[in-house]
């Protein structure tokens, strides 16, 4: 449409700063086996599914925490699944923090996972949350949805799952904790 236009086209893509990550990696990390979650408490982030993830994993782990800092229209029902699958000492719901705080969080995390999943409302365009969890060295898990695929190579930066999967979901968070190489990688 505007061919004049196309050779001064340069598309950027969103990034993080990567100084601000750096300094809380280094912090020292004081609960084994925390699993890390970030983002609006939605139908199209697919929290569901990693909370269904924590049942099974707690097989391996018993001692697995899931920390979900966010709000949404689907945390009361989040807070249900987590009653009803006797899950209250492993999921801890932290609501909305302040940035730095977050960052706090990514370090003191030993698996970051974002499982979203295409809803009615959309799906995932990015996931600048894998972006920052990767600055902040944690192995990420991501779904094969959306823009997640752009960031995640499976097996070489982080570990891609099919969304609405608790099984694979719950394979990855097991396979990163198990083996201390891989998540290091």
């Amino acid at each position: 449409r505007f061919p004049q236009f196309k050779s001064k086209i340069v598309v950027i893509p969103m990034g993080v700063d990567i100084k601000s990550f750096s300094k809380s990696s280094n912090k020292k990390h004081k609960n084994k086996n925390t699993i890390l979650f970030v983002g609006r408490l939605n139908e199209q982030k697919g929290i569901e599914y990693l909370i269904k993830s924590i049942s099974i994993v707690k097989n391996k782990f018993p001692d697995i925490k899931l920390l979900v800092i966010g709000e949404g229209s689907h945390q009361s029902k989040l807070v249900r699944l987590v009653n009803e699958l006797e899950l209250k000492n492993h999921v801890k719901f932290l609501g909305a923090k302040p940035y730095n705080a977050v960052i706090d969080h990514y370090s003191q995390s030993d698996v970051f996972v974002l499982p979203s999943i295409k809803s009615s409302i959309g799906t995932e365009g990015l996931g600048l949350v894998l972006l920052e969890a990767m600055a902040a060295k944690v192995p990420v898990i991501g779904t094969k949805t959306g823009g997640i695929p752009s960031i995640i190579k499976n097996k070489e930066n982080g570990v891609l799952v099919e969304e609405r999967n608790p099984k694979q979901i719950s394979d990855g968070i097991i396979s990163l904790l198990s083996n201390e190489k891989i998540r290091s990688k």
